[in-house]
């Protein structure tokens, strides 16, 4: 159960740090790439990533449900109500409601999904969700919230350009990566990471 809530934590905080300078910075990016960008690209690409970052969360919950081995009511039930995204999507297209509608629906409906996933964890295996909310959803919207405002500020006061784009990407891997290791860590985790990384490095050193 510890297992499951670091790993939570975890994928969250990776995927997050990659993220970060990518939502900030989408528009720029996309100019690069496509040159000439099409209408909503930029939005969904921010919604597509917001919603992996919600469904990050789901993997260690699904991957102690198949280590549990009774996995039917939970297969259906969690995949029955992520396909709703579907018909909502649909009526909401059917009503006139603006494309990105889809994103915002699927952003829900998976959020939702991780409540009904961490209940099955727990009358199944014995999460707390307590500790689950404790442990792992509030460490990650801390960071989530200190991370952003200096590259948003950033973003949004500096002018455009090459300088703009590093020095933004720089501050969010930056911030990202402070967050984590000051508030994101347990005192035990962030001395297991400390001692790694002075191991890996002194390897390192030693074969050079």
């Amino acid at each position: 159960l510890k297992l499951v809530i670091q790993s939570s934590k975890f994928s969250y905080y990776l995927l997050f740090l990659v993220s970060l300078p990518i939502l900030l910075e989408t528009q720029p990016i996309l100019d690069i790439w496509l040159k000439k960008v099409p209408d909503y690209t930029a939005l969904f690409t921010r919604l597509v990533i917001i919603n992996a970052l919600i469904e990050v969360l789901a993997n260690p919950l699904a991957v102690s449900m198949q280590a549990y081995g009774k996995i039917r009511n939970y297969h259906l039930l969690c995949g029955g109500f992520t396909l709703t995204i579907l018909p909502i999507s649909y009526v909401l297209l059917r009503m006139n409601f603006p494309p990105e509608s889809v994103f915002y629906v699927s952003i829900i409906i998976c959020a939702i999904a991780i409540w009904i996933r961490a209940l099955f964890v727990k009358y199944s295996i014995g999460l707390s969700l307590r500790n689950y909310i404790i442990n792992a959803i509030i460490p990650i919207l801390v960071v989530t919230l200190l991370s952003t405002p200096l590259p948003l500020y950033l973003e949004i006061t500096c002018q455009n350009g090459l300088n703009k784009f590093l020095g933004v990407g720089f501050v969010s891997v930056l911030m990202t990566a402070l967050s984590v290791l000051i508030v994101g860590m347990t005192k035990s985790e962030r001395k297991h990471f400390c001692e790694t990384v002075f191991n890996v490095m002194r390897r390192k050193n030693g074969h050079k």
